[in-house]
């Protein structure tokens, strides 16, 4: 689904391992402008500031 809008999603590693939700990563999938990061902490990390 195009959109104008940049999407990014912050997501915590237990929940990328999970098969059965994941529906961030679904989500990302799904928006062709959007990013997704697995981490904990996003404080210190360039890409997403």
């Amino acid at each position: 689904m195009p959109t104008a809008t940049r999407f990014v999603f912050l997501m915590h590693p237990k929940e990328f391992k999970q098969e059965k939700a994941a529906t961030g990563r679904l989500t990302h999938l799904c928006l062709p402008n959007s990013e997704l990061h697995v981490g904990i902490g996003f404080d210190g990390d360039e890409t997403v500031l």
